[in-house]
């Protein structure tokens, strides 16, 4: 009961916080349509003839993809310094807190503005490469997400003791972000990256998420148990660690956060 009640207090204040840059979330919202309307609309003046609306589907659900990699990331890394700010985060660590507490209760809040971006960019991609009749394999596509995102913990982990050291977080979790959807296979096929790039791309949980939800909109859902995925879980234990290590240095050892 304890455990639940830690996590919505901090569920209900990264919302809020959120709430407060609702006008940098629409925008956030565009901006996958922007551009995969753009690549489309080059592609099919450059060939001569409409394009495949199976390439827009594909990099409209690997923008919303990008999204949500991006707000996992940030929400983590920003966690200790804007409670630090607002003294939310010594009232947190004065009892004993699990750190999956810690990110679970800030993947579910950013994740949940994260759906909201994949059911409206979902839908939309869904109805033009297929038909309204997918819909449904959307809407299933929605809880495969999710448990695909779950490897994901172990990186927000990971970002959550890079918060611990690092004083301006944001820089470092966009870039981390950016190079994520770089060589995930999120935006373009991961087949078109040099060898090295397809191998790091291939061990992050982020691409298999994306796969496993165009497999299951498209109905492929064979494809979802042919894929290497629990292996990522081994995120999860890396990421414990790597919190472990930082707490114990930096909090219990000196006491302070950050150089």
């Amino acid at each position: 009961m304890r455990i639940i009640e830690q996590i919505l207090g901090i569920v209900e204040a990264e919302i809020r916080a959120f709430l407060r840059e609702v006008g940098a979330f629409l925008g956030l919202s565009s901006f996958p349509f922007i551009f995969s309307f753009v690549a489309y609309a080059l592609g099919s003046g450059m060939s001569g003839k409409p394009a495949d609306p199976k390439l827009l589907f594909y990099q409209l659900i690997g923008f919303s993809m990008f999204i949500i990699a991006l707000l996992m990331t940030f929400s983590a890394a920003t966690f200790v310094r804007e409670g630090l700010l607002t003294g939310r985060l010594e009232y947190l660590l004065s009892a004993p807190i699990h750190p999956f507490v810690i990110v679970v209760a800030t993947m579910i809040s950013s994740s949940l503005l994260g759906l909201l971006n994949y059911i409206i960019i979902g839908i939309v991609a869904t109805v033009l490469a297929y038909d309204i009749a997918y819909i449904l394999n959307f809407l299933l596509s929605i809880l495969i997400l999710y448990v695909a995102l779950l490897p994901a913990l172990g990186f927000s982990m990971i970002m959550l003791a890079i918060g611990i050291v690092v004083r301006e977080t944001e820089p470092l979790s966009n870039t981390i972000a950016s190079f994520i959807g770089a060589v995930s296979g999120l935006i373009y096929p991961i087949t078109l990256l040099p060898p090295i790039l397809q191998l790091i791309g291939k061990a992050m949980p982020y691409h298999y998420a994306a796969e496993y939800a165009r497999a299951t909109i498209a109905g492929y859902l064979d494809l979802i148990f042919k894929q290497p995925f629990f292996f990522l879980f081994i995120y999860i234990l890396a990421g414990f660690l790597v919190y472990k290590y930082f707490e114990r240095a930096f909090i219990k050892k000196r006491g302070t956060y950050g150089w």
